[in-house]
């Protein structure tokens, strides 16, 4: 695996049992597909990730695999996901337009599901992903998780730049967090930090554009990446 991650946002406390984040769809894209019967293309990935500690840890959100957006997730471990849920790279399609804002929205569903849906700003359902993980993943996310939200692409293979993979414009911006306790707060600055870093330790700074902003007391966070040559971001 490798690839940029330009933002990894991620919450300062391990309070939180669901995120809803407006998401705008890259302008501009594309991907690697798969080499046949494999998983190693490289795809612009959008997501939420739940995490507690070093034990737990799953992502699951939308990525622009073999020209198609889907639905998918990734499990840090097999402490996270059940063995008798898919494996990691099934995935469910779904529709979306270049530059249009969704809405994702990533939450625990008893007995031991973790539940990610994409839907217009006017509330349509686009689509709706369930990953059965471990019941100990799910109480220890439901006491409470770290939770991030991030703009990547990810790298099934090396090397991986050059290539064609890259995304132009993608936000993601008010995020609405839901504590232990059942309270809602907006993801903010003060009580998040944004990362960003390639899997292979040095990135390189030509290859990606970001701003921050925070509106109304919510953060946004606003990305390009480009692994083509010739690059071409503005």
């Amino acid at each position: 695996m490798g690839g940029y991650h330009v933002p990894n946002r991620g919450t300062n406390s391990q309070i939180y049992v669901a995120i809803a984040s407006k998401l705008q769809i890259p302008s501009e894209f594309d991907c690697v597909s798969d080499s046949s019967g494999q998983y190693d293309g490289i795809f612009p990935e959008f997501f939420h990730g739940f995490y507690k500690g070093s034990t737990y840890g799953i992502d699951i959100g939308v990525i622009y695999r073999n020209k198609k957006w889907m639905l998918s997730f990734h499990a840090l471990n097999k402490a996270t996901k059940n063995p008798q849920d898919p494996l990691s790279g099934e995935e469910k399609v779904v529709s979306l337009t270049a530059g249009q804002t969704y809405v994702l929205k990533s939450s625990l569903v008893p007995p031991n599901y973790l539940r990610t849906s994409i839907e217009t700003t006017g509330g349509s359902v686009l689509g709706i992903f369930d990953i059965y993980i471990t019941q100990n993943a799910y109480n220890a996310f439901a006491a409470g998780a770290a939770i991030n939200r991030e703009c990547c692409i990810a790298a099934n293979r090396n090397p991986y730049i050059p290539s064609a993979a890259y995304y132009k414009n993608a936000k993601f911006f008010e995020s609405t967090l839901t504590t232990t306790s059942g309270t809602y707060v907006k993801m903010s600055t003060s009580n998040s930090r944004r990362n960003i870093y390639s899997d292979d330790g040095t990135i390189d700074s030509t290859r990606y554009r970001y701003s921050e902003s925070e509106t109304n007391g919510y953060v946004s966070d606003t990305s390009s990446i480009s692994f083509r040559n010739p690059i071409g971001l503005p």
